[in-house]
């Protein structure tokens, strides 16, 4: 962007304010060179308006008049206005670079968004006002001209200029300022990629044990399912050998109560005695041993004065057994 300096210095003061605003010139004019010599009414507007091209060419060289050799005024140049046509392309340029600088940050910085946004509304109604600023090529001078009112569209553009720059620099220093957040923002960010980076390692560690503990616990698991198979064959053994056990201990239980039983059936026999006058005797008793009762029942006949036979009978009370027994006695 071109901005011309001391410009206020060269130009009438009729063209600036007297606040001592900046002047920044945008567009320019082209006049026709063949224009003819103004025929005006009055002699003072001629004189007025020759005096103002006059002074106008010699403060800033704007405008570049040509007079006829009696001193009329043949036409009106553009001057110095070609350059500052040049300008405002610049000037048109430069807008658009900042409108794409703003859209960089915008996408580099989400949480600027609306800052950006409004930014880029500002520098959209700088471009349209300075798209509404608009200086004619040719001015016609072929009729009266009033130079003052020239003068004073120009006063007024260079005003609005003034305001459009003031309105870039504002936008200017908000883009430092977005600049400024956004190399913060790159520091924090930076520090949180070292942290996930750290995190990251951190994880990769933990889930290599995790790795291993599931390759632990999938092995343990198959031993424990080999153990449990293991086990289950040695609980049905087991069961098998109890049950075989069980009924064993059955057997030898009613084994040992018929012997306990058969002890107090032999408690309960006894060889009878037959008395000496006589030939039979009969002899019944009871025994118990254990628990477990008998009666028996026995009988002896003497054969000789010497020899004596006997034989008797036993019944288990409790589990039914029976048993018996015979002898002999002899005597001497």
């Amino acid at each position: 962007m071109t901005i011309l300096r001391g410009a206020r210095r060269a130009l009438p003061r009729a063209l600036f304010p007297a606040s001592g605003a900046a002047l920044f010139l945008i567009g320019a004019g082209t006049f026709a060179a063949d224009a003819q010599v103004v025929s005006l009414d009055l002699l003072n507007r001629l004189t007025t308006l020759e005096d103002s091209a006059k002074g106008t060419k010699s403060t800033l060289g704007l405008l570049d008049t040509k007079t006829a050799a009696n001193g009329n005024l043949l036409s009106v140049h553009d001057g110095l206005l070609t350059g500052l046509k040049t300008d405002v392309g610049e000037l048109r340029t430069g807008l658009t670079a900042v409108d794409t600088a703003l859209d960089g940050v915008n996408a580099k910085l989400a949480t600027n968004t609306t800052d950006l946004a409004d930014l880029r509304v500002t520098v959209g109604d700088l471009s349209d006002l300075l798209g509404n600023l608009d200086v004619p090529d040719v001015i016609d001078v072929t009729g009266p001209v009033d130079v003052s009112s020239i003068v004073g569209s120009l006063n007024r553009q260079a005003v609005s200029v003034a305001a459009n720059a003031t309105g870039l620099a504002n936008a200017n220093v908000n883009i430092g300022v977005l600049q400024n957040n956004d190399a913060k923002q790159d520091l924090r960010l930076d520090d949180h990629d070292r942290r996930i980076t750290q995190v990251t390692n951190v994880v990769a560690g933990q889930q290599l044990v995790l790795n291993d503990h599931e390759r632990r616990i999938t092995q343990n698991t198959s031993d424990i399912q080999r153990h449990e198979a293991a086990i289950g064959d040695l609980q049905s053994q087991m069961a098998s050998g109890f049950a075989g056990i069980d009924d064993e201990l059955r057997h030898q239980s009613r084994r040992i109560d018929k012997a306990t039983e058969g002890v107090a059936m032999a408690m309960a026999m006894k060889s009878p005695a037959v008395p000496e006058d006589k030939n039979f005797a009969i002899f019944g008793s009871f025994g118990a041993f254990d628990g477990q009762t008998a009666l028996a029942f026995a009988g002896g006949v003497r054969a000789t004065e010497a020899l004596q036979f006997d034989a008797g009978v036993a019944v288990g009370l409790d589990r039914g057994s029976v048993g018996g027994r015979a002898g002999a006695t002899l005597a001497w």
